[in-house]
């Protein structure tokens, strides 16, 4: 993940899966841009099971959660 990058972030897409709650997703495109990484860096986690991706009439999604908890849980420390 680059360092001091700071995206332009575009606005998440609410989706109703059926119950109440709101899951908000960004495409592809946005996700990678959010996490500062390459689509194709993006595409290569996603079939190695890192995170989640939903499929939605032929585009991918991920949940913004799922993108908030991947950074949380891959977050590289600096050196000391």
């Amino acid at each position: 993940m680059r360092k001091n990058f700071t995206p332009s972030l575009r606005p998440a897409v609410p989706f109703h899966r059926g119950g109440r709650e709101r899951e908000y997703m960004v495409a592809q495109p946005e996700a990678a841009r959010r996490m500062g990484v390459t689509t194709r860096t993006l595409h290569r986690w996603r079939r190695a099971g890192l995170i989640t991706a939903h499929v939605v009439q032929g585009r991918v999604y991920f949940r913004l959660d799922d993108i908030q908890a991947f950074l949380a849980k891959h977050r590289e420390e600096p050196p000391l």
